[in-house]
């Protein structure tokens, strides 16, 4: 089974419940995967003053992750995101750099938020796009 051209992996739970921290790749992911991180800004420029100031928050947030997939019907990665999207389920998600076994990986829990299936009209490849919102305590190796 084809994972990913460059080598890095995303992988979910499959059955969060009955298997939780059981993850399994999801094949050909086309395009990078980010882990995108950010903290909130606040201007707080004296009224006065010239020179702008912020305020960072404290916060970490985590950016939503969204993949384009190869979409093959029925394999087992595609059949448990659907179901994810359509239960609303909290599953976890495994973002693995390339190479990577025991450290540079991340490990989050959260949603579907978006679930978009890509049906060619005369040629091409059956595609689905997935967003997956991170929410919670996060594992960051």
């Amino acid at each position: 089974m084809p994972v990913s051209g460059h080598g890095a992996t995303w992988a979910i739970e499959l059955d969060p419940v009955a298997t939780p921290g059981v993850f399994t790749a999801i094949a050909e992911i086309n395009g990078d995967i980010k882990r995108a991180r950010t903290h909130d800004e606040t201007e707080v420029t004296p009224h006065d003053s010239d020179d702008d100031v912020y305020v960072v928050s404290p916060v970490r947030k985590r950016g939503a992750q969204q993949f384009t997939i190869n979409m093959v019907f029925g394999r087992a990665g595609e059949v448990a995101l659907k179901t994810h999207y359509d239960n609303a389920t909290v599953f976890g998600a495994r973002t693995r750099a390339r190479g990577a076994t025991t450290s540079d990986y991340w490990i989050v829990s959260g949603q579907l938020t978006q679930f978009e299936e890509t049906f060619p009209v005369r040629t091409g490849v059956r595609s689905l796009v997935v967003t997956h919102r991170p929410s919670g305590p996060m594992i960051d190796l």
